[in-house]
């Protein structure tokens, strides 16, 4: 019995020191320290944290002046994407849209918008609309099918 007691002690704990990190590096985030937000946050991203994998794709992205490693905050954002975190969902369809050459990725713009719109994003329907007239239909009607697919991505 005692030995369960110390295993419960260490795991809250751990989830303890694990929201201090959280709350540390969102911190340095919303403050501009992005190497003291790195350090803080990849651990939890790396370990499964949605909110701490999107806040890594958005230093990538967003917070740099570098724009130069796409593939690296695509990957953040798909992380946190594929659990349900509804920004990373559109800010992943946003990047799809600017990798090159951009109609290749088509269908995936779409498909995370998509998911996005189920996820209550405002701004998705209005995308979702522009991209339905601009896509070749088949490239449109793909990303909705890979969308419907895996609609475990849409709460």
């Amino acid at each position: 019995m005692r030995l369960i007691n110390i295993i419960i002690a260490v795991i809250l704990f751990m989830g303890n020191a694990a929201f201090a990190d959280y709350k540390a590096g969102k911190a340095a985030y919303d403050a501009g320290d992005y190497q003291t937000a790195y350090n803080q946050l990849l651990p939890l991203a790396e370990a499964g944290d949605a909110e701490s994998q999107f806040l890594m794709g958005n230093m990538i992205h967003v917070s740099r002046e570098d724009r130069s490693n796409i593939d690296e905050a695509i990957k953040w954002y798909k992380m946190a994407a594929e659990q349900n975190h509804m920004k990373a969902q559109h800010n992943l369809a946003r990047l799809y849209a600017s990798k090159k050459p951009s109609l290749e990725y088509g269908h995936l713009m779409v498909k995370w918008l998509y998911i996005a719109e189920k996820n209550n994003d405002p701004e998705a329907k209005k995308a979702l609309q522009f991209l339905k007239k601009e896509l070749p239909k088949k490239m449109y009607e793909r990303g909705i099918k890979e969308a419907i697919k895996v609609d475990k991505y849409i709460n």
